[in-house]
């Protein structure tokens, strides 16, 4: 028979494994997420431009020079707003609010680098830019959970 020390120490050593299993999951799954906020972010100005000029595609009017520091700051305003930390299985309205606030800080914080960097935008494309990613984001986000429920459903 086995003496309490080294059960203890078996089961110790199976919860560490465990926890070391979870959190590579956990990580994968962030990854994935800041992968697909990322690519929400980089398609979300040219997507306002786009319905901006009614769904033509204006050859000039699209600034790509600003969209590294653009992806950077909004990727820091969704750590801020706390939209890494949640579990999107039970995303509420809460998080909703977190979302907007941070699509807003983004969308603010863009507007102001480019007319810093003297780079030209129509003076609508904020509020654009603000709607397109905050929808994207959103529809992603809650997206998740809704297919989430519905699995749970079967």
């Amino acid at each position: 028979m086995r003496q309490d020390g080294a059960c203890l120490k078996d089961l110790m050593d199976l919860r560490y494994r465990m926890l070391k299993h979870k959190n590579k999951k956990m990580l994968y799954r962030l990854f994935l997420l800041v992968l697909m906020d990322s690519l929400i972010i980089t398609l979300s100005g040219p997507m306002a431009i786009y319905i901006r000029y009614n769904l033509l595609f204006e050859p000039g009017a699209i600034t790509f020079q600003y969209l590294p520091w653009n992806l950077v700051v909004t990727l820091g305003a969704f750590a801020g707003f706390r939209l890494y930390q949640g579990i999107w299985k039970y995303a509420s309205a809460s998080d909703l609010v977190n979302i907007i606030g941070a699509g807003a800080v983004s969308a603010v914080t863009q507007a102001m680098g480019m007319k810093l960097l003297n780079l030209s935008f129509p003076r609508s494309y904020p509020i654009m830019y603000f709607v397109v990613l905050t929808a994207g984001i959103s529809v992603f986000r809650f997206g998740y959970r809704i297919l989430g429920f519905l699995q749970s459903r079967r």
